[in-house]
């Protein structure tokens, strides 16, 4: 996991690399530069160690927090 959208909930930090959709929104990734973050919790972050180092104290940091929220393409 690199760049994306990037949210902390809880416990877990949530990522998205490529599109969030949410109630009233959808963000897009070709179009991360022209939000104003966060929208609802959500902000777009270059790599995975700039988010965890916002949203996560470093004793937190483990791979287990990490929970992948791209939807799976329908084949």
């Amino acid at each position: 996991m690199t760049a994306g959208f990037y949210k902390k909930e809880n416990d877990a930090l949530h990522y998205a690399p490529n599109i969030v959709e949410g109630d009233g929104y959808v963000l897009i990734a070709q179009d991360k530069d022209t939000y104003e973050y966060p929208i609802d919790g959500w902000t777009w972050f270059d790599s995975e160690e700039e988010a965890k180092s916002l949203f996560l104290p470093p004793s937190q940091v483990i791979e287990e927090d990490i929970v992948v929220e791209e939807p799976i393409p329908e084949e």
